[in-house]
């Protein structure tokens, strides 16, 4: 048996438990495709991005709440723009909390990759609001793109994102608006975590996971042997 990421097997471990450890295979990405170069702007704004499909798992209403609470944090220190990209049940609630709680808020729909490494050109920040999340993907093409993620620590997404490294791992929903709100106040954390992403290509990339699957299948077949 195999899963994506550490905290995905665990999970198949425990509910069907096997003789030997359910193997980690990842998903895999081509950096090069997610390279994008920072639009360079002087407005003083701190904007976010999210890509997901808006539906309740997803947990777009906590996300706005954290930006909520995040702009409450760095007060007039920085003011904060989100992207929502995707679409789903829950958008137009979710639009309607935006303008209830005038949050800074856009939501553009699905777009195409272009159209994300656009909004990656200028964005500062990715938030993974989830924590059903078995890996992430969207959020691995975000950090190959040089954005710093906020994540949770439940998440899969923790399989390619190391506190302080990659971005920041937080226990709850508080604790990430704090992470968004330390990023969008600590410009040098944000561009030493942004210059790691764009300067170190993650594990996941095909040749390795490629190898790692090739490694399974070498498992599997000594298994039955």
């Amino acid at each position: 048996m195999s899963a994506v990421s550490a905290i995905a097997a665990a999970h198949i471990e425990k509910a069907a438990p096997v003789s030997a450890p359910v193997l980690v295979l990842s998903n895999g990405i081509t950096p090069a495709d997610w390279k994008v170069e920072p639009e360079p702007r002087t407005d003083g704004i701190v904007r976010l991005a999210s890509v997901m499909r808006i539906a309740p798992r997803k947990r777009v209403i906590p996300l706005l709440r954290m930006l909520q609470s995040a702009q409450r944090m760095v007060a007039s220190g920085a003011r904060l723009e989100l992207t929502i990209i995707g679409d789903g049940p829950e958008r137009a609630r979710a639009e309607r909390f935006a303008r209830r709680n005038d949050l800074a808020v856009r939501f553009v729909g699905r777009l195409d990759r272009a159209g994300i490494l656009e909004v990656f050109g200028r964005t500062d920040i990715y938030v993974q609001p989830s924590i059903k999340e078995s890996f992430g993907l969207a959020a691995l093409e975000a950090r190959c793109a040089g954005l710093p993620l906020v994540i949770h620590s439940e998440s899969g997404t923790t399989q390619f994102v190391t506190d302080g490294v990659e971005g920041l791992v937080g226990a709850d929903d508080w604790a990430m608006a704090g992470a968004i709100a330390q990023l969008a106040y600590d410009r040098e954390l944000r561009g030493r975590i942004s210059q790691h992403n764009r300067t170190h290509e993650p594990a996941e990339s095909w040749p390795n996971v490629l190898r790692e699957v090739i490694h399974g299948y070498e498992v599997a077949s000594s298994a039955r042997g």
